[in-house]
């Protein structure tokens, strides 16, 4: 993907350019244009759709490349000439947003409103960075579920997805209140680019905990990759019994609308039957299965 964005910013651009201009000065600053608005609309593109960047900038610097071939008729080619640099300017524009000079303050790009903690927002406030290293370490550390709970809260508002793992592990945690809380800051990142890629690469961990930590993170989000993940759970013979009791087994039941009669203390034989029932439920259920969160699912 990196070659191929090299080599797209070398030729696209410059031959949109030529499309939109017939001297070599007007030609030169419509491909700059152009290759800075394509690397904006792709950049947000993917931000918003959970698509890989490089492509997403490649396939839009193509289609404007595309609706420059059209260009030869002139009120076309006026109109694709202001939007071209309009779309430059936007670039610039956000760059200056994220990438603020020494002393500004960033903006977010967590996809939500601004939220501001403690008595004053600004210089003497707690930077974003705080903020997220004081909800991660009160999540994970507190012994009041209350304490856990406005972190998990906190995190909500807070919309950043580096939190993924240590909500995900949340989930495991022992006060329904606090699950609660952390399916909400779940969803609220899920629309990221991270989170998925974070949660796959807990899927194909060692630990059977970050697997299962896993799993249900992708059902809290509406994943079906989560019931597949806890599907597997019941058949993981490192998986700690209490675990698939306490959430596997809850969270099927809730899913399936029924009770497969799985239990993790029972004979490995019965254990075996009621693992196909399950993975037989799964298999007719998963190519029409939606998740409804009116009804839990």
């Amino acid at each position: 993907a990196g070659l191929m964005l090299v080599f797209s910013f070398l030729l696209l651009p410059p031959l949109t350019g030529l499309n939109l201009a017939s001297r070599l000065g007007p030609a030169s600053l419509m491909a700059a244009a152009a290759g800075v608005g394509a690397s904006l609309i792709g950049f947000l593109a993917a931000f918003r759709l959970n698509l890989p960047v490089a492509p997403t900038v490649v396939a839009i610097s193509v289609l404007m490349h595309l609706l420059s071939l059209v260009a030869r008729w002139r009120p076309l080619r006026a109109l694709l000439v202001v939007a071209v640099s309009a779309t430059a300017l936007a670039a610039l524009a956000v760059g200056v947003l994220i990438f603020p000079l020494p002393g500004q303050q960033p903006v977010g790009m967590g996809g939500g409103h601004a939220h501001t903690h403690g008595p004053a927002a600004g210089a003497t406030g707690p930077t974003r960075e705080e903020l997220l290293a004081s909800g991660l370490q009160r999540l994970a550390g507190e012994t009041d579920p209350a304490a856990r709970l406005a972190a998990a809260r906190d995190l909500e508002d807070l919309e950043d997805s580096r939190a993924t793992e240590a909500l995900a592990r949340a989930l495991m945690d022992p006060d329904v209140e606090v699950r609660e809380a952390v399916i909400k800051a779940l969803r609220a990142v899920a629309d990221q680019y991270q989170p998925p890629r974070t949660l796959a690469k807990m899927a194909r961990s060692g630990d059977p905990e970050d697997r299962l930590a896993a799993a249900l993170a992708q059902v809290a989000i509406g994943g079906t990759e989560g019931v597949d993940g806890l599907v597997l759970c019941l058949a993981d013979e490192a998986m700690p019994p209490l675990a698939l009791e306490d959430f596997v087994l809850p969270r099927l039941r809730q899913l399936a609308d029924r009770d497969f009669r799985f239990d993790p203390f029972a004979a490995a034989e019965e254990r075996r039957a009621a693992i196909a029932a399950v993975e037989a439920w799964w298999q007719g259920a998963r190519a029409t299965f939606r998740f409804s969160e009116a009804s839990g699912r």
